[in-house]
Parts: structure tokens; C-alpha cells; sequence
């Protein structure tokens, strides 16, 4: 009797004991003779909450700016919850995350080339370039008017066009353009390299009979991307 009361009392100090004054719980290591040592909380120093340093630009082989916006996280397929996008999302200097190639898509709600190039890209998206760990952006400069776009132009364009990946509003416009550029045009797409966040292509304006996004093989090849799923993006141009 008195062992069995010894041992539950052992039990009960035990259990009391894992037990902060806050009701939070904390955890010990043993080691191999059965005694209790403190651990601290291992310090969180992933890798990708540092954005890598200037200079900045929007200019190849410059550090795409930490640009913040408002839009929904993976367009329809998505909550459709507004949230704060970053370019720090996308960022993956080990391949931690699973980020090979980033696709920044600059579309403005009258531009005629951009619409064409949105039918595309949800289905290049899906098929094509999110298996092999693409990320896809796009921020929406004007409205149809060539006023800044807002939460409603970004409604429109995911309901018209399905856009199934990341999608903001940049109101401000210029954020995503060059200023010192004056021969810039929409849509403008920036290639950006996760491991560095530097921009290894710049395409401007649209090609209709496209199959592929010219240069985003050659940089999902180049940081080890898994393989494509199909042989759409073998084609030319990648």
C-alpha cells in the first residue's frame, strides 16, 4: 500500500511540476539516467525572414524591392480573404519553402495586351508551373479608366479572367515600374530569382500564339525545379 501511495504521489508532483503559474505547459529532456533537464525554446532564424540587401530596382540583375499590397492569396482557388502580400513570401534563399521562380505580372484593367495574356496564364499556372514551384504575382496598376486600381478591379479582373494564383492591387503604380525607364510597357513581367530576390528577365507586351512565359524554364531549371508534369514546357522561348 505505502509504495503504491509513493508512487502516485510521485505521479501527481511529476504532473503538477510540467505546469507554469500562466496554465501554459513547458517540456524537459531526460537524458539516459532519468533525470530532467531545461531546454530552451529553439530561437526561429529561418533563413527567409531577412530580405536580402540592395541596391533595389526594378531593372535586371537588381533586388526586386520588399513591395507590399493588399489582394487574396491564390486568387479563386483561395479564401478570397483581402490580406497584405509581400514580396518576402516568395523569398527562399535555401529551397526551404519550395519557391524556384517567382513571375511578377504588372496589368492595368484597360490594357488590352494584358487581358490577353490573363486568359492564359491560369491554365500556364496550373498545368505548366506551379508543380515545378513557380510563383505567380500579378498587381493590378489602373482601373478601366486609368484610375488607381482598388480592391473592386482586382474582384473583377479574378472573376473575368479565374485567376487562381496571388493577385494585389498597386494603386500607387509606379511601385511595380521602372521611374527611370520611359520606354516601359504593360504587361510587364519580371522573372525573379527566390534564392536572391534579383530580377533575371524583364518582358514587356504580349505574344498571343504563346506557349510558354520566356525565360521561367530557364530559371526553374536553373535553381533544380522539379520536372514538368507534361511536355507543354519544352516548348521555344523558355
Amino acid at each position: 500500500m505505502l509504495r503504491r501511495i509513493s508512487l502516485a504521489a510521485l505521479f501527481l508532483s511529476l504532473a503538477v511540476g510540467c505546469a507554469s503559474k500562466d496554465g501554459n505547459t513547458a517540456t524537459t529532456a531526460t537524458d539516459d539516467t532519468g533525470s530532467a533537464e531545461d531546454t530552451a525554446p529553439a530561437e526561429d532564424a529561418a533563413p527567409w525572414l531577412t530580405y536580402p540587401e540592395g541596391p533595389y530596382g526594378l531593372n535586371k540583375d537588381q533586388v526586386f524591392p520588399n513591395v507590399k499590397l493588399s489582394g487574396y492569396r491564390d486568387g479563386k482557388d483561395g479564401t478570397m480573404e483581402w490580406t497584405e502580400l509581400s514580396m518576402q513570401d516568395y523569398y527562399d534563399p535555401t529551397g526551404e519553402r519550395g519557391v524556384y521562380a517567382i513571375l511578377v505580372i504588372v496589368s492595368a484593367e484597360w490594357c488590352g495586351p494584358c487581358k490577353e495574356e490573363a486568359k492564359d496564364l491560369p491554365g500556364f499556372y496550373t498545368n505548366i508551373y506551379k508543380p515545378r514551384g513557380a510563383k505567380f504575382l500579378t498587381a493590378m496598376i489602373e482601373n478601366a479608366s486609368g484610375k488607381p486600381a482598388d480592391k473592386a478591379v482586382v474582384d473583377r479582373w479574378v472573376k473575368t479572367y479565374k485567376s487562381n494564383f496571388d493577385i494585389a492591387a498597386d494603386p500607387e503604380g509606379a511601385t511595380m515600374l521602372p521611374k527611370t525607364d520611359p520606354k516601359w510597357g504593360i504587361p510587364r513581367n519580371y522573372i525573379v530569382n527566390p534564392r536572391d530576390m534579383k530580377i533575371v528577365r524583364v518582358n514587356s507586351g504580349t505574344n498571343p500564339d504563346a506557349t510558354t512565359i520566356p525565360g521561367l524554364k530557364t530559371m526553374l531549371d536553373y535553381n533544380g525545379a522539379p520536372p514538368a508534369p507534361t511536355l507543354a514546357d519544352a516548348g521555344a522561348g523558355g
